[in-house]
């Protein structure tokens, strides 16, 4: 489990870099609203690859992971349980927060 996720990170890793790079040379020839768009749907994309790393991978991995190092320790199964329940709330919450338009047409909204 733990090769494969490393693999899956490091496949995500260089896809961002690789596409970060390239995207700063095409969106040379876009306007300047289109650029702050397109860097605005990157920060989206990134936060949302790092929002179940923290939600969902980072608890299971304590939760299979301790066990292993056999410490006599009580934890609170509660937090985890609301790692893991949080997460499709964060990836909305992200796409609202990052994107202007999204963010503008909330708040006008209240």
């Amino acid at each position: 489990m733990t090769a494969t996720m490393l693999f899956q990170y490091t496949v995500i890793l260089y896809c961002a870099i690789w596409m970060y790079f390239g995207m700063e040379e095409k969106l040379r020839s876009l306007s300047l609203s289109m650029r702050k768009l397109h860097k605005q749907l990157f920060k989206t994309l990134v936060l949302q690859i790092v929002s179940p790393t923290i939600s969902l991978f980072i608890p299971d991995f304590f939760i299979i992971y301790l066990p292993f190092l056999d410490l006599e320790i009580d934890l609170p199964t509660g937090i985890f349980l609301c790692a893991f329940t949080i997460y499709p709330a964060m990836d909305a919450i992200i796409v609202m927060c990052v994107v202007a338009d999204y963010k503008k047409a909330a708040k006008s909204n209240n």
